[in-house]
Parts: C-alpha cells; sequence; structure tokens
C-alpha cells in the first residue's frame, strides 16, 4: 500500500491492525493543527499516531498507528526484492525457518499481515547473508521509513478472559506472508499484480508461490470450495407489518475466525456484506458469501443493537439462499429455540454486562432478547465446542460494546452538511 502511495504523499498514516469503528479522534488532532497551522507533515502525521493510541488506551480495543516516510519507500522495496532473491535461493534448506518465523511473527485481523519487522528479526537467526540482510532492512525500516509508531494492547476481560489480541510486537510496517489455509479465491494471482509485485527481478510475490509450493502447498490450489455463493439476512418489522426502525446487526463467524459485520465493513476474506442498515435507512442487512469459500462452519449471529426513534423492538425474520444446494430464492431460515424464523428482539430483557459460563448458555438457548444465535449453520464441518462458542460470544460482545453510543461518521455528515450550508446561506443544521 505505501509502494502505491509513494511520490504522491511524503507521508502516510495508516494501521497495521484493523481499526475500531470509532477511528480518529478528530477534535484533538484537529485542535494541534489549528494551534499550529504551519506543522509540516511529519509533524501533523506524527501527532496522528500519538492521539489516536491515546484515545483508545484503556479501552476494549487493541490498536496500532503509524506514520511512514514515503521519501523512502521505493529504497525499501529494492531491499525487499533482493531479500526475496536471498530467501528463494535458499529454498530448500529454509522452508522450516520460513514457517516458524512467520507463525510466531505478530499478526493481526487480516490474517496475512504481519509485522515487517518482526518478521525480520526473527529471520535473522537464521545467519549467513540472509540473516545480516534481515537485520540490515529492519534497521533500516526503524531509522528511516517508520517516522511515528504506537500501539496499545488492551487487557479489558469478559468472563476472566481477555478478547483483544496483543499487538506488542508491533513496529510500523506490515507486509503479506499468508499460509496456505488462509488464502481464498486467487488471493495470490491478485497479489502479484499489485505494482510492488511487478516491479523488479525478484519480488515478494515471487518468494510467496514458491514458498506455498515448497512448503506442501500448490499456490494455486489454495483452500477453495465450489460450493460458496449462499446468502443471509435478517428482515425486521413492527407489529403493524410495516418496517422497523430498530437498529439490528448481523453477525457472521468464519471458518478462519474473521467475524464481519455491516457496520464493520464491506467484504471479508469469505463474503460480503450489504452496507449498515443504520446508514441505508433499510431495515435489513445481509450477508453473501464469494463464489469460492473455505470450508468449514459459518455461524450466523443477530444482535438487538439499540431502539429506534419510532419503535423499541424488533420482530426480526430470518432468510437465507443456497443456490448451490437448489435454494434459488429467500427462504425462511428455521430456529428450533424460537421454533420458528422469527424473533421478536428489544431491551427489555437483555443479556446481563458481564457475561458468566451460565449466561452464554442462555444466549445460545434463546433467553435473552437483544442476542439470537439460530442453530441452523451453513457448511457445518463439525459442532462447535462450548469453549469455542464461548471465545466467539466474548469477542463479539466485545465488538458491539466498543461500538455502543458512538456515530463519528454521522457527526462528521452533520458536520460537512452545516459548513456547505453556511457557504449557500441555507441556514444550520441541528
Amino acid at each position: 500500500v505505501a509502494y502505491e502511495f509513494a511520490g504522491l504523499a511524503d507521508y502516510m498514516v495508516a494501521a497495521e491492525e484493523v481499526e475500531p469503528g470509532n477511528g480518529n479522534p478528530y477534535t484533538p488532532i484537529l485542535n494541534a493543527l489549528y494551534s499550529n497551522p504551519a506543522m509540516d507533515g511529519k509533524h501533523l502525521s506524527q501527532t496522528i499516531v500519538t492521539e489516536f493510541v491515546n484515545s483508545y488506551r484503556d479501552s476494549r480495543n487493541s490498536v496500532t498507528k503509524s506514520a511512514v516516510n514515503l521519501d523512502r519507500i521505493a529504497e525499501l522495496h529494492e531491499k525487499i526484492n533482493q531479500l526475496s532473491s536471498l530467501m528463494r535461493n535458499s529454498m530448500s534448506i529454509n522452508v522450516p525457518s520460513y514457517a516458524n518465523a512467520r507463525a510466531n511473527t505478530q499478526r493481526y485481523f487480516s490474517k496475512g499481515n504481519i509485522d515487517l519487522v518482526h518478521l525480520l528479526r526473527l529471520l535473522s537467526q537464521t545467519g549467513g547473508d540472509l540473516g545480516t540482510a534481515a537485520t540490515e532492512i529492519a534497521d533500516f525500516i526503524q531509522s528511516n521509513v517508520v517516522t511515528a509508531n504506537a500501539y496499545y494492547s488492551s487487557t479489558y476481560t469478559e468472563g476472566g478472559v481477555i478478547t483483544a489480541s496483543n499487538v506488542d510486537n508491533s513496529n510500523g510496517l506490515a507486509i503479506f506472508f499468508p499460509s496456505l489455509g488462509i488464502l481464498v479465491e486467487n488471493e495470490l494471482e491478485h497479489y502479484s499484480s499489485i505494482s510492488s509485485s511487478r516491479s523488479g527481478q525478484s519480488t515478494w510475490s515471487q518468494f510467496l508461490n514458491e514458498f506455498i509450493t515448497a512448503s506442501g502447498g500448490n499456490s494455486d490450489n489454495t483452500i477453495q470450495a465450489t460450493n460458496g455463493g449462499f446468502a443471509f439476512a435478517a428482515l425486521w418489522m413492527d407489529d403493524f407489518g410495516l418496517f422497523g426502525d430498530a437498529d439490528v446487526d448481523i453477525y457472521v463467524l468464519e471458518p478462519d475466525g474473521t467475524i464481519g459485520a455491516c457496520w464493520i465493513g464491506a467484504s471479508t476474506p469469505n463474503g460480503y456484506y450489504s452496507p449498515d442498515s443504520t446508514t441505508s435507512g433499510n431495515s435489513y442487512e445481509m450477508y453473501a458469501t464469494k463464489d469460492q469459500i473455505m470450508t468449514g462452519t459459518y455461524l450466523y449471529i443477530v444482535n438487538y443493537y439499540d431502539n429506534g426513534y419510532f419503535d423499541d423492538y424488533a420482530n426480526v425474520y430470518l432468510f437465507y439462499m443456497d443456490p448451490a444446494n437448489g435454494v434459488n430464492f429467500w427462504n425462511p431460515l428455521y430456529d428450533s429455540t424460537t421454533g420458528s424464523s422469527m424473533k421478536r428482539m428489544h431491551l427489555y430483557n437483555p443479556a446481563p454486562y458481564y457475561w458468566t459460563n451460565y449466561d452464554i448458555d442462555l444466549i445460545f438457548q434463546g433467553y435473552y432478547s437483544d442476542w439470537w444465535i439460530p442453530t441452523s449453520t451453513q457448511r457445518a464441518l463439525s459442532s462447535l465446542s462450548f469453549e469455542e462458542k464461548k471465545n466467539i460470544l466474548l469477542k463479539l460482545k466485545s465488538m458491539s460494546d466498543g461500538r455502543r453510543g458512538k456515530n463519528n461518521s454521522s457527526n462528521l455528515l452533520n458536520l460537512y452538511q452545516y459548513f456547505q450550508q453556511q457557504e449557500s446561506g441555507e441556514g444550520e443544521v441541528e
């Protein structure tokens, strides 16, 4: 990504880990710029990094943020190409070392991405020319490329379990280094088409293809399935058969542990989400898988997040479509806990703030009114254990709690509309 932006800007500010839904703390960042409007790009980028991480300290979220000097990216790119050549030349003897280094490197929610400096420090233990090159590149990145780096590993617990990931080995720049098991569709082919993969005699993309083949998997035979293409949908109404305005969210757990939702983002490794209902104004949300997906269990979860302006409840109906198995139109998704494809959801009997094993069991039984985990799963290879379900729910709760009560995108939209109307003389926005 940094290579794509080289030449277009002086500095890039981004995060190795997926950022929480609240995003940047714009007020302290803009206040700093207002106080010193002459600050240069380096100073501003460092301010963004500091204020971003500080805003999440003592929260449920683990976060990272860094600033990258784009003027040194071309030089780094050449060094990575040289490293790729060394790694390819010693592939036959160093495959176990490469695999071990990758497995122990700091990783993130996007599972193919790992911290580059941490990886290089581990690769330096192989010794020889490769070890020397890895050390030199790691030093170069920390001295010349990453101009600001900060992170926070949350220790927040739910039921005695830390729900956030540890990001202590984050050094500001990640690289794509997947294992065979997490690749989907033609991901390596797509990766080989980006600019950094086309520039140089020996690229990181070429190394990845050769490594995956040498480590026991053909890079063209990534985990694929012809049985993708199914979809989930939740639709909610009021008692009069009209679309409701309560805020209902759907989540889907994918086989590799990825949990997605409409309010988080539009896509995951295996599927796509419709716009979030609060953004679109529609009382439905959908998830559809790609044509080729990971094999495993896809778990569908519904959360009644908040009341609407008119409705303090929602009659939620679940549907699915699965053309590969002959279900070409939306069909009701039957749930044995409710005895139908509908559940009346609200906040009158919500799950407690702290979840014990007993509470988690009640959630799966459909006892509480704000969570619904249908008993029907798609492409299930095996039943999930209670501990697996528990970890899933605790992670979901952390995600939902982190979002609660904050809507920066709405505030920014109102601010934008305000200034537009001030310029046009049309009046004010509440």
